[in-house]
C-alpha cells in the first residue's frame, strides 16, 4: 500500500457520549468542557505503519519502555509478562525498530518484578554512560548496565521507599544531576501500608541522583490535589530549556489531566492546573519533532469520558506554548484502536535521526486476544509540516509529501450598514453592480433574553460602490416575505428571492428583485410546492435547487424536500426530486463545485416534553449530481447551522465559515454569550476530506454569501443569539 490515508474521524466539538447519533448532535446536552477543537486523524487501519514487536498467544504482554542509543539505530525495550506485575522481558533492535531480536537473557531477579519497568540512559559527571532500569512498588529497585545493555546487574533497592510506575519520567538537570519522577497513593511508599480503610492520597514525588543514577536520594513531594488523583508524571522541558512541565494522569476520573511547571530545575512547582480535553489521558510521553524543538508529539491513552477514541492509543500534536497557555494544540491522532476497555498505551516515543517517530506500546489490538506490543512509525517532518499548514488531508509516505494545501482567505471590512442594529435573515444580492439588502429581523427594543419581541422589516438598503455609503430605499408590499428565504443571482443581474417568512406565516413566494434607478422592482415566478423558510439553495446548470427548511413557524420537524426550477423554462414549474439519504433539515449549507451540488449540516427538529421544537445538530454531508443522484460523503467536523450560504468555493474546495456548532448553546448568562464560533472549514471534493483552515474575523449566522466585485460579501447578520451586527465584510481567496 503506497499511500497512508489520514482520515478525520471525530468532529472538532462533538466528542461527548450520547450526543452523536447517526450524524446528529443533541446540542442542548453538550458539556462545553469536553469538546475537542482540533482536527482528529485516524491512523488505526494503516497496517504499513505498524510493526509487531512481541506477541505470544495466551500471554499478556504490556507496558513497554524503550531507550534509543547514541548511534540512532539501536533500541532496547523492556516490558512485563503480565499487567504491570510479571517477569521483565527485554529485546533489542539494531535498525531503528524495523526488526527486533528474540527475547534476551536477563538476570534472575528480573523475574520477580511486580510493577511496570522503565529504562533510561544516564551519563555521569565524569562522562560515564549507563543504562538504568527501574521496577517499582515497595521497594523501588533498579538494575544497571555499563555496556549498552549487553550485561545487567540484578535488581536492587534504591532506598527504603516504594512507588507506583517508578520511574515514569526522567530528566538530566542543568547541574548534571538526574531527576526521576513517580507517584504513590499511600500504599507503597513505606514498608508498612496504611491501615485498612484509609482514603488514598495520591502524591507525585521526585528523587535525585548526583552520580549518574547509581544512587538516589529520598522522595520529595512535588504535586498533590485535594480532589484529583494525580499520577504517572510525564515530563517535558521547554524548547529554550528554561522550564519543566509535567503532565499528570487524573485517576479519580473527575477532571481532565493536569499540568505543573517549574522554572528552577524542579526545586519548586506551580499548583496543578487542569489541561484541555485534547490532552486528557494516561501516561503522557512527549518528544519534540525534529532538531528545532518546535512541535511536540505526545503519546498517551485516551481516557476522556465520552470520547469516541476513549481507551485507544492516541497522540497530540502542538506547541509547548499551547500547554503553557492551556490551548488545545494543533491536531489529535488515533494511532491504534484498542478492542478491550482502556487497557493499552503506556507508550514509548523515540525520534530517529532519519526523521521518523517510533512510538511503541501494548494493547488489545486483536479482538478476544491478549495484548501484545506494537510500534507505529511516522514521518516527523512531514507530519509537523502538514499540521502547521492545516493539511489534515492525505499523506504519501513514499514521497514524504502532503497532497494539497487548503485555501486561505483574506478579509476586508466594507462600509457599515446605516441601520442602528443590523439584521438577520435578510435577502441580499447584487443588481446593476450595486449591493442590495432587503428585509430581515432584529430585536428593536428589548433583548430576546429579557423577553423582547422580534421585529420584521420590509425596508431595502443599497450600497452603490464599495467605498460609498449605504442608503435606505423604499419598502416592498405586504405580500412579500421579509426574511429567512434564499437570495441567489439571476443571469440578467438581479436577485432571485425564494421562500421566507414573516411574524405570522411562511411563504411559497418566488420573485425576482431588482432596481430601476432607486426604484425597487419585482417579477413573480412559479410558487414553491409548499411554503418554506430557513431553507438552503444554489444554482447548478441553469437550474435552481433548494433543500429542506421548515413549512410553518411552529414546525417540529425539518423538511426533507428537494425541489428544482429550470430558470430557462420557469413556466414548467418546480420539480420534486429524490431527496438525500439523511434526515430532514433546516439552515443547512449548500455549495456548487463543477457539476455537483453539495449539502452539509444544518439541523433537524424534534419536540421536547412540552411540544416545543428542539434542534438536532447534523454533520452529514452529501453530493448531488443531476445525472447520478445523491451520494453520502465524509461527515463535517462539526454540526454547522445557518452559516453564510451558498458557501464559498475555491478550486476543488468548499469553504465554510461562521455558523452555530452548538458549543455555546444555552450559554448563561445570555448577555455574556461569546458569539458564534470563528472556525473556517474546508472540504476537499477530490479527496473527501474536511480540515479546519483557520478562523474568521466576522462570523455571523442567518445571512447570505453574495458574489460581488472580486470577492464575496457578508452583509450584516446575527453574531450571537438575538444580537445583530451592522458590519459588512468582503472575503476572497488569498493570493
Amino acid at each position: 500500500m503506497s499511500q497512508a490515508s489520514i482520515r478525520i474521524v471525530v468532529g472538532l466539538s462533538l466528542l461527548v457520549a450520547g450526543l452523536v447519533v447517526a450524524g446528529e448532535i443533541r446540542g442542548q446536552e453538550t458539556p462545553a468542557k469536553d469538546f475537542f477543537s482540533v482536527p482528529q486523524i485516524d491512523l488505526s487501519d494503516e497496517a504499513e505503519l505498524q510493526t509487531v514487536v512481541d506477541r505470544e498467544p495466551g500471554e499478556y504482554l504490556g507496558h513497554p519502555t524503550t531507550v534509543l542509543l547514541e548511534d540512532g539505530r539501536t533500541l532496547i525495550i523492556v516490558y512485563p509478562k503480565g499487567h504491570g506485575r510479571g517477569a521483565i522481558v527485554m529485546k533489542r533492535s539494531t535498525d531503528g525498530g524495523r526488526t527486533w531480536s528474540e527475547r534476551l537473557t536477563t538476570p534472575e531477579s528480573w523475574a520477580t518484578s511486580v510493577e511496570v519497568p522503565t529504562i533510561y540512559r544516564t551519563v555521569d559527571k565524569a562522562g560515564k554512560k549507563r543504562l538504568i532500569m527501574f521496577s517499582g512498588l515497595y521497594p523501588i529497585r533498579q538494575a544497571v548496565s555499563e555496556d549498552d545493555g549487553a550485561t545487567w546487574s540484578e535488581l536492587a533497592p534504591i532506598g527504603d521507599y516504594g512507588g507506583i510506575v517508578a520511574c515514569a519520567s526522567f530528566e538530566r538537570l542543568k547541574n548534571g544531576d538526574y531527576m526521576a519522577l513517580f507517584h504513590d497513593d499511600g500504599r507503597f511508599l513505606q514498608k508498612q501500608p496504611p491501615p485498612k480503610g484509609t482514603k488514598p492520597k495520591f502524591v507525585v514525588y521526585k528523587i535525585l541522583s548526583s552520580d549518574g543514577g547509581l544512587t538516589w536520594g529520598n522522595p520529595i513531594a512535588i504535586a498533590t490535589h485535594d480532589e484529583a488523583h494525580l499520577c504517572e508524571p510525564g515530563l517535558i522541558r521547554s524548547p529554550d530549556g528554561k522550564q519543566l512541565a509535567v503532565l499528570l494522569r487524573e485517576n479519580a476520573r473527575k477532571f481532565h489531566s493536569f499540568v505543573i511547571f517549574s522554572d528552577d530545575e524542579g526545586e519548586t512547582w506551580t499548583k496543578p492546573r487542569e489541561l484541555p480535553a485534547e490532552l486528557t489521558g494516561d501516561r503522557h510521553t512527549a518528544k519534540y519533532l525534529g532538531v528545532d524543538n518546535h512541535f511536540l508529539f505526545i503519546s498517551f491513552r485516551d481516557n476522556l469520558k465520552g470520547s469516541p477514541t476513549y481507551g485507544d492509543w492516541v497522540a497530540w500534536i502542538g506547541l509547548y506554548d499551547d500547554i503553557v497557555q492551556g490551548k488545545p494544540g494543533l491536531a489529535r491522532i488515533r494511532l491504534m484502536d484498542n478492542t478491550k476497555g482502556a487497557d493499552c498505551a503506556y507508550p514509548a516515543v523515540d525520534v530517529l535521526p532519519d526523521g521518523k517517530i517510533l512510538t511503541t506500546t501494548y494493547g488489545h489490538w486483536t479482538k478476544d486476544e491478549m495484548p501484545y506490543i506494537v510500534s507505529v512509525r511516522l514521518d516527523a517532518k512531514a507530519l509537523s509540516e502538514g499540521i502547521v499548514l492545516g493539511q489534515v488531508l492525505s499523506f504519501d509516505p513514499g514521497s514524504d509529501r502532503w497532497t494539497a494545501k487548503p485555501p486561505q482567505l483574506d478579509w476586508k471590512q466594507m462600509p457599515t450598514l446605516n441601520d442602528p442594529r443590523g439584521f438577520a435573515g435578510q435577502f441580499v444580492g447584487v443588481t446593476g453592480n450595486r449591493l442590495l439588502l432587503y428585509g430581515g429581523t432584529n430585536f428593536p427594543e428589548t433583548p430576546v433574553w429579557a423577553g423582547g419581541t422580534k421585529g420584521w422589516y420590509r425596508d431595502a438598503y443599497v450600497l452603490d460602490k464599495p467605498d460609498g455609503a449605504w442608503r435606505k430605499l423604499g419598502v416592498l408590499d405586504d405580500a412579500r416575505p421579509v426574511g429567512y428565504g434564499i437570495s441567489l443571482p439571476t443571469a440578467d443581474g438581479k436577485i432571485l428571492c425564494i421562500g421566507g417568512a414573516d411574524a405570522k406565516k411562511h411563504y411559497d413566494s418566488v420573485f425576482v428583485l431588482g432596481l430601476d434607478g432607486d426604484k425597487l422592482t419585482t417579477t413573480d415566478l412559479p410558487k414553491l410546492p409548499e411554503p418554506c423558510a430557513y431553507t438552503a439553495g444554489a444554482i447548478l446548470g441553469g437550474k435552481v435547487y433548494i433543500a429542506g427548511g421548515i413549512d410553518r413557524p411552529d414546525a417540529t420537524r425539518g423538511m426533507r424536500t428537494f425541489w428544482s426550477l429550470d430558470l430557462a423554462k420557469p413556466e414548467t414549474g418546480w420539480q420534486e426530486l429524490p431527496t438525500w439519504p439523511g434526515r430532514g433539515r433546516m439552515l443547512a449549507t449548500v455549495a456548487v463545485v463543477g457539476e455537483h451540488l453539495y449539502l452539509t449540516g444544518g439541523c433537524d427538529l424534534t419536540s421536547d416534553v412540552d411540544g416545543k421544537p428542539l434542534r438536532l445538530y447534523l454533520r452529514d454531508t452529501f453530493r448531488y449530481s443531476p445525472t447520478g443522484g445523491w451520494q453520502k460523503l465524509a461527515d463535517a467536523p462539526v454540526g454547522i447551522v445557518a452559516a453564510p450560504t451558498p458557501a464559498l468555493t475555491i478550486g476543488d474546495h468548499v469553504v465554510i465559515f461562521g455558523g452555530d456548532d452548538s458549543t455555546s448553546l444555552g450559554f448563561k448568562p445570555p448577555e455574556k454569550h461569546p458569539g458564534f464560533p470563528a472556525n473556517v472549514y474546508a472540504y476537499d471534493t477530490k479527496t473527501d476530506r474536511w480540515s479546519r483552515i483557520g478562523t474568521a474575523p466576522f462570523v455571523p449566522v442567518a445571512t447570505p454569501l453574495v458574489k460581488w466585485l472580486d470577492g464575496f460579501v457578508v452583509a450584516s447578520g446575527e453574531i450571537r443569539p438575538g444580537v445583530r451586527t451592522r458590519e459588512v465584510w468582503l472575503v476572497k481567496p488569498h493570493e
